[in-house]
């Protein structure tokens, strides 16, 4: 009786699971079998409505897993069976500072050596890469984190930026020039971390004071304290970072994980315009759909 109880019971919050997701679901039909994907709309909603344009379309029908590295990841979502590169849509902004960890399972957008340079192609990791994360840290006298650029991050949002909204890189010196000038700078550096081109500080009081109320009972202000004192110390809240942009995650496998790792013992060498990691069979993805969280229990 005990063992039909666990079954009943695991069983319910398993369709529990899937039945309560709001996330969109896609499933990818292969040549090995079938990959279920759920995606972090919430967490990457500009790399998710990137990924399903592309499925929406039918992009990435007969195209091929071009890339495999055993106890790492599968590459594909850029090639054809026969490795002509596909014309793809214009590069989606990163979103690696979401804080998603490559881990296994979890699908992530492949991009070349420049942080927003994503266009259709993607990989499931096979086992923690955790080394392909986004990492940010203080500035500080040394920069030891390898590879990064200069940022300022609003600690408000958590948002940042590597470039002001006239598209210059930031400098050591950015900070400091923005708040010894025109309180255009600000505005130029708030429009670049919030993504906002009609930011303004009059907007920003302005929508205080229309929720001054709530941000008062919840102590972001002082019960004593004025919009222009919150907005003041928003911007002096602003710290100039070191940015190492990771490969933005964005969903993670719910089911078919047995053919990922499956994949990772097929025969790789040379092949197309590739000199090594390339499955000698074709791994091919015959469709990317979406479907329904509840077909995924047939």
């Amino acid at each position: 009786m005990s063992r039909v109880v666990t079954t009943i019971f695991f069983l319910g919050y398993f369709l529990s699971v899937f039945a309560e997701t709001n996330q969109p679901v896609v499933r990818m039909t292969t040549n090995y079998g079938n990959i279920d994907l759920e995606l972090y709309e919430d967490k990457a909603p500009e790399t998710v409505a990137n990924f399903l344009g592309y499925v929406d379309s039918g992009f990435y029908t007969d195209t091929v897993f071009h890339r495999i590295i055993d106890n790492f990841m599968i590459q594909g979502g850029g090639y054809s069976i026969d490795y002509q590169k596909k014309n793809t849509q214009p590069p989606v902004q990163n979103e690696s500072d979401n804080r998603l960890s490559n881990k296994s399972g979890t699908i992530a957008m492949a991009r070349t050596g420049e942080p927003h340079s994503a266009t259709s192609q993607f990989f499931i990791n096979a086992k923690n890469n955790l080394f392909l994360d986004f990492q940010m840290q203080e500035a500080g006298a040394v920069n030891t984190v390898r590879q990064s650029k200069l940022g300022v991050q609003d600690t408000v949002s958590g948002k940042l930026t590597t470039s002001d909204c006239r598209g210059k890189p930031i400098r050591r010196d950015t900070l400091s020039r923005a708040a010894n000038s025109s309180s255009n700078d600000y505005i130029c550096l708030m429009q670049a971390i919030l993504h906002d081109d009609s930011y303004s500080l009059d907007d920003a009081i302005e929508k205080c004071h229309n929720n001054l109320d709530e941000l008062r009972q919840t102590g972001i202000i002082k019960p004593d304290g004025t919009c222009s004192e919150y907005i003041s110390s928003r911007h002096a809240a602003l710290k100039l970072v070191h940015v190492r942009w990771g490969y933005t995650v964005f969903g993670k496998v719910i089911q078919g994980m047995d053919i990922v790792t499956q994949l990772q013992a097929v025969p790789t060498g040379a092949s197309g315009p590739f000199s090594r990691d390339v499955p000698l069979d074709p791994v091919i993805i015959q469709s990317i759909e979406r479907i329904s969280p509840q077909s995924i229990q047939q």
